[in-house]
């Protein structure tokens, strides 16, 4: 009976030991899937990985190249600008002569023309007389006679129609 009883354990150990490594066995095929999965999810984004470092780089370079032609031009403007401000100052040009200024400038010229203007209306008055001060007096005189004539024609036309 010990053996018999010793043939049970045995079975009943190698029965738990069967159920214990069939057990083991479904967590090592779990572990098995979930393992390739991790490693086709770390492939797929090692692969994003490298094509987004790869559009990253081409991007960089195109700003890097985009930062160079700004840099260049920069410099050549400044370039620019010294030799313009030189040429300003050997003909003549000051700090005074801004475009402000030269706006301003323009208005206040503007100004003085019209002003310039109602004068010569003025003046025009005055266009026909001669500088001789007896000379003016004449003419006055001569222009009064006329007036006077005018007048003795007008009323002998005014009378002439009354009759």
């Amino acid at each position: 009976m010990i053996c018999v009883t010793q043939i049970t354990l045995e079975k009943e150990n190698t029965a738990s030991a069967i159920d214990f490594l069939r057990k083991k066995y479904f967590e090592v095929s779990n572990d098995l899937c979930n393992t390739k999965k991790l490693n086709d999810q770390l492939s797929s984004m090692s692969l994003n990985l490298e094509k987004s470092s790869n559009l990253h780089q081409n991007s960089l370079a195109a700003l890097l190249k985009d930062v160079e032609f700004y840099q260049n031009k920069l410099q050549k403007y400044r370039a620019d600008g010294k030799k313009l401000e030189t040429q300003a100052s050997k003909s003549g040009m000051t700090s005074s002569l801004t475009h402000s200024k030269l706006t301003t400038d323009y208005e206040e010229l503007v100004r003085k023309r019209e002003a310039l203007k109602a004068v010569e209306e003025q003046l025009k008055m005055f266009a026909g007389l001669t500088p001789d001060r007896d000379m003016a007096l004449v003419k006055l005189e001569v222009a009064k006679g006329q007036l006077q004539e005018l007048e003795d024609q007008l009323a002998k036309q005014i009378d002439f129609i009354h009759l």
